[in-house]
């Protein structure tokens, strides 16, 4: 996995910063509505931003939220290991209560996965 084209994630903050600039205009906004659809898709934008960087760098302690059954959650916990492009790398450190798998692997201590950034949350 680290061969692919590694883009900073500075980039994305400046393509975020673009594109909230690009949503300001110049001309009066005719249709509110649309108006309102453009902020939400710069906050979603922004989110996303704010969400890779917070958990792409190594070393930072990572949760992830995985469904057990029906109606129960548990949270697993790692550490950022390597940072791709598109994913990253995280050492588990605590698999939680359940026996579980990602993309074949089983979670357990000291497995090692790749996943999205979006997938997991800073954690302390």
């Amino acid at each position: 996995m680290g061969t692919g084209l590694r883009i900073p994630f500075c980039a994305f903050v400046i393509a975020a910063l673009m594109l909230s600039l690009a949503a300001c205009g110049t001309t009066g906004v005719r249709n509110p509505e649309s108006a309102e659809a453009g902020r939400a898709a710069v906050s979603r934008a922004l989110a996303e931003v704010a969400g890779r960087v917070a958990v792409s760098k190594p070393g930072v302690k990572v949760c992830k939220r995985i469904s057990v059954g029906i109606s129960e959650y548990e949270w697993i916990r790692g550490t950022v290991m390597e940072v791709d492009a598109d994913k990253i790398r995280v050492r588990i450190d605590d698999p939680g209560r359940f026996p579980q798998a990602h993309d074949g692997t089983a979670i357990a201590r000291g497995a090692v996965v790749w996943d999205k950034p979006l997938q997991w949350t800073p954690c302390t």
